[in-house]
């Protein structure tokens, strides 16, 4: 709320509430939980041993996708499909995206 002055004014809007010092407030316990339990899933990231270095599994899966699409752009210009695509860079694209995410299906299940 603003007073005539052009100040805020000290009462809380309607729907503060709602906020997470109202949800602390009333139930810390019940927040605590939800956090813990929501970053459960982060305890092990999936990477992937090179050489002695840590990489991401989604980088070498992403590369895997680009490989693969580009595979397929050869195949699509010998057959001959590829200047009958209506917007190549949309088909190709997807491609890459659809092998990147079946490779991590496929390879981290």
């Amino acid at each position: 709320m603003i007073r005539a002055g052009g100040r805020p004014s000290d009462d809380n809007p309607p729907g503060a509430r709602f906020g997470v010092r109202a949800l602390l407030s009333k139930s810390p316990k019940a927040l605590l939980l939800a956090a813990s339990i929501s970053l459960a899933g982060c305890a092990r990231s999936p990477d992937l041993n090179v050489f002695g270095s840590y990489f991401p599994s989604w980088m070498v899966c992403a590369l895997a996708g680009l490989v693969f699409a580009a595979v397929m752009h050869r195949v699509f210009a010998a057959v001959g499909i590829d200047k009958a695509l209506p917007a190549p860079l949309l088909v190709y694209l997807s491609l890459a995206v659809a092998f990147t995410f079946a490779t991590w299906l496929i390879w981290l299940g």
